[in-house]
């Protein structure tokens, strides 16, 4: 699901209109909230038209008040303070008015799609997508919309084309300055000539092998035919024609705060073990996102990544992408509120939104494997950079899933394969702690060594000089006149990830690059 925020103006009766109906909207999902957390087998159809009757005087409608609920019934397990536990501290202590603590308790109002009303029962576009409005018990209120170009106009006014063929549904929701839309991407498909929304939604179930909902259809079921040809349908502007998916190979990603690891790999033999994998690419990309970016330049940053690893993985026919997760709540090592800050909210949620809707459009599958000891296995094996190395062992686990869901995570011992010069290990065979990886049970075994060696060369050396055991990042100094002379001399092909001046780079690893390995179908 894509959603999309669009800042709105009305006129001040409007504005009054939708405060009240946000106002007994708030109040159906305080009070459904209450009666759900006394009792959790409270019927929602029933309590429904229970506080509906009791809001009534709002102005909303009994489908509002249905979202209302379901909204309730969807949030945490958790104590929750409408309006925010600071807000309400403030509210005791009498530094905010009771007027102000209102406005602060106001939820945004939603509105869950319907297809055979248009879309949407309550909110209708404008055919260029510069306006929206809003009609409730025959009472409505007009919303002005700004005109946006770029992606995003071009979706506002091909969901406004496609809505009155009662295709496509769209969930609205709307606060005090923005209107939302919440949409299914696939939507936005590009159709066969001939072929219907619903024929195609009726064949990817089909795959699927998912049964559908409701009475199936009969073999006389003719799909109503809209007034919009499949010729001259608007398609989402990141769709991307479906390419032949190589069998056994994948592209691993490994996300960091500043760097990204991107790596495809290929395995014919047997996916638990590291001998049968091939590296047939790889690149790391360098975010930069300065401290004070705004949400916008972030978002464009982030989805330019994604963008750049959907391209990766269509350009050697990998038709999985492998992310790593169950990482949690991360702390760094030492005290540094920054660096705790930076690791835990850079916008992983943001890439891995974007990401998923990019390859979703794009036909290829996302799946997402645990990440423990991914970075020590991949730099101990791989001879790339930090980041692209755990990605080459997150893509390999991506494959060994996808053969057997019951799979072990780890791969199979192969003491062989570690490489056998690293600084980190030239240090320790100096001060005779290097481990016989030889005589070790397995990787996690390994990865406990290799620990204690690396504080060991840390408490001698006095953290003077600290080893690490992981692989260096590309140093390259960014500028437009810099960047190749030197990417060309640490064997890197480097390139801007987005416009000229944009923040973000992408490192090439030329030596792994192999052209007669792409696949021919």
């Amino acid at each position: 699901m894509q959603t999309i925020s669009i800042p709105y103006q009305t006129s001040t009766e409007g504005r009054t209109v939708l405060t009240a109906w946000r106002r007994g909207y708030g109040a159906i999902v305080r009070s459904a909230c209450q009666a759900l957390r006394r009792d959790a087998g409270t019927a929602l159809k029933e309590l429904t038209t229970t506080l509906y009757d009791r809001h009534r005087t709002s102005g909303i409608d009994h489908w509002l008040a249905h979202c209302a609920v379901l909204e309730a019934a969807a949030l945490p397990e958790k104590d929750i303070v409408f309006g925010g536990k600071a807000a309400l501290q403030r509210r005791q202590k009498g530094l905010i008015s009771n007027e102000e603590w209102k406005a602060l308790r106001l939820r945004p109002m939603t509105s869950i799609g319907v297809r055979n009303f248009n879309g949407n029962r309550h909110f209708r576009l404008s055919d260029g997508g510069r306006a929206c409005t809003v009609t409730v018990l025959k009472k409505p209120v007009v919303l002005h919309l700004p005109e946006i170009q770029g992606t995003w106009g071009k979706i506002i006014r091909a969901l406004a084309l496609l809505a009155p063929d009662k295709e496509i549904s769209i969930q609205f929701r709307i606060d005090s300055h923005r209107l939302h839309l919440t949409f299914d991407e696939m939507d936005l498909r590009r159709l066969q000539p001939g072929e219907t929304l619903t024929l195609a939604r009726d064949r990817d179930q089909a795959a699927s092998g998912r049964r559908a909902r409701g009475r199936g259809r009969g073999p006389g079921y003719v799909a109503p035919r809209p007034r919009i040809s499949a010729e001259a349908r608007p398609v989402h502007p990141q769709w991307r024609t479906p390419v032949q998916a190589a069998p056994g190979r994948a592209l691993g990603i490994d996300l960091n705060p500043n760097f990204i690891g991107l790596t495809v790999i290929e395995n014919r033999g047997d996916p638990t073990k590291l001998s049968d994998c091939k590296v047939l690419d790889s690149e790391c990309i360098r975010l930069d996102i300065p401290q004070d970016a705004s949400d916008d330049l972030t978002r464009e940053i982030l989805s330019r990544a994604a963008g750049h690893a959907v391209r990766l993985a269509r350009k050697w026919n990998a038709g999985l992408i492998t992310l790593e997760h169950g990482l949690g709540k991360l702390r760094s090592r030492t005290k540094n509120r920054a660096l705790n800050r930076l690791i835990n909210f850079w916008g992983r949620s943001v890439i891995l939104a974007s990401l998923t809707r990019r390859a979703r459009l794009a036909g290829l599958t996302v799946s997402t494997v645990h990440a423990a000891w991914s970075s020590t296995i991949g730099n101990l094996v791989f001879d790339l950079p930090d980041p692209c190395a755990a990605a080459a062992e997150v893509a390999r686990r991506g494959l060994a899933r996808a053969s057997d869901r019951n799979a072990d995570i780890l791969p199979l011992y192969e003491p062989s394969l570690i490489a056998p010069h690293d600084q980190w290990k030239d240090c320790a065979r100096e001060m005779e702690i290097l481990p016989d990886f030889g005589r070790l049970r397995g990787w996690a075994d390994c990865h406990g060594q290799i620990k204690m060696a690396q504080t060991a060369i840390s408490r001698i050396r006095r953290g003077k000089d600290r080893v690490g055991y992981r692989r260096p990042l590309p140093a390259v100094m960014v500028g437009r006149s810099q960047v190749r002379p030197a990417g060309m001399r640490a064997g890197l092909a480097v390139r801007p990830l987005g416009r000229f001046k944009a923040p973000g780079t992408v490192f090439r690893n030329l030596a792994v690059t192999e052209t007669s390995t792409r696949y021919a179908g």
